[in-house]
């Protein structure tokens, strides 16, 4: 749970650290000052006004590396990891915000790596700027989000059937006036880019999609600060935080302390080229639909988009060699019912 408010140590001046960031030639904040900040933050030691001045300045001028360590720092240390001994476990993800109207490609691909084998705990929230979220993905397709996120009931879902959920605000619980004020906002902040890295599991395997290709890179190297085993970052070069057959995604590998970029498209994976528009998703029933769909089977670009994201998941597990062995994976658990069944047994848990 959150801290409340604390006397103990002196907060940041908010309004030296606003006028700070909207100077012209603003400095990026040191990874200690950021995780001083962004612990006033949570613990609702500023007024409103300057809670939402901070974090749009800092959208605007983009948060860097050392910032999104240091908000993941102070989000770990006011909610500890669960200790679920996951250390085989792996998410993908993404910070949302593209407006790019996909359906939800990292939750469908999730219950696929569970199909092929792997353990999956997806964090994810509702929708900030889209129309479903993995969260309410999860909640259309029959299942309590908040309940399913309670930790006795994730280690019983991992063991059940190798995928659990944990909704971002059954775990980390912020202030209500914070929450507000995000929704209010409108606009990825600070939080979207910290969340995936302060994972309530403490996964040292990801899978993250960024809305932005500056972020890549900077979301790349706070994974490297944070000591990841083995990451990816994606950013969709057609707009999108995700990885997919619709044009070529950047891909940042974070592995052994150091990050290697390069470009992959469809063909990587063995699989065709598709539109933006072939991704197209809507609300939570409408992606509810589509991600059964593409577990009974159907084929084409959007069972290939969950493919790709699934095939990255399964080599920052250890499992796949690349991208070709990670894509005829995703498709095994696909073809032979595996993945299907993934989703069956997780849903009979709430009936």
């Amino acid at each position: 749970m959150i801290a409340t408010q604390t006397t103990e140590r002196p907060r940041l001046d908010p309004k030296i650290l606003i006028r700070d960031l909207a100077a012209t030639r603003s400095r990026p904040l040191p990874r200690e000052q950021a995780r001083r900040m962004v612990a006033d933050l949570l613990e609702d030691r500023y007024a409103p006004e300057q809670v939402g001045a901070i974090l749009a300045l800092m959208a605007q001028r983009h948060e860097t590396a050392q910032e999104i360590t240091g908000a993941v720092d102070a989000l770990l240390e006011h909610t500890p990891v669960l200790q679920l001994q996951t250390d085989d476990a792996v998410d993908i993800g993404g910070t949302g915000g593209d407006g790019g109207r996909t359906f939800n490609i990292s939750t469908v691909a999730a219950l696929v790596v569970a199909g092929a084998g792997v353990r999956v705990v997806k964090h994810g929230n509702r929708a900030v700027s889209g129309r479903s979220g993995s969260a309410d993905l999860i909640e259309a397709l029959g299942a309590d989000p908040i309940h399913r996120s309670r930790p006795d009931i994730v280690a019983r879902d991992l063991s059940h059937c190798g995928f659990a959920f944990i909704a971002t605000p059954a775990h980390y619980r912020f202030p209500q006036r914070l929450s507000s004020l995000r929704r209010a906002l409108g606009i990825p902040s600070l939080f979207n880019l910290a969340g995936p890295l302060a994972h309530p599991a403490g996964l040292a395997q990801q899978v993250i999609g960024v809305a932005r290709l500056r972020q890549a890179q900077d979301l790349a190297e706070a994974a490297r600060h944070l000591g990841r085993r083995r990451a990816f970052i994606v950013h969709g070069l057609v707009g999108i935080d995700e990885i997919s057959p619709a044009g070529e995604t950047l891909v940042a590998r974070v592995e052994e302390g150091a990050v290697h970029k390069n470009t992959v498209g469809a063909a990587d994976f063995g699989l065709e080229a598709c539109t933006l528009e072939d991704l197209a998703g809507g609300d939570a029933t409408r992606n509810a639909g589509i991600c059964q769909a593409i577990l009974a089977g159907e084929s084409g670009p959007r069972t290939d988009a969950v493919v790709m994201a699934a095939a990255l998941a399964l080599i920052a597990a250890g499992r796949a060699r690349g991208f070709a062995d990670g894509a005829a994976m995703a498709l095994q658990a696909l073809t032979s019912g595996s993945a299907r069944r993934v989703l069956i047994r997780f849903l009979e848990q709430d009936r």
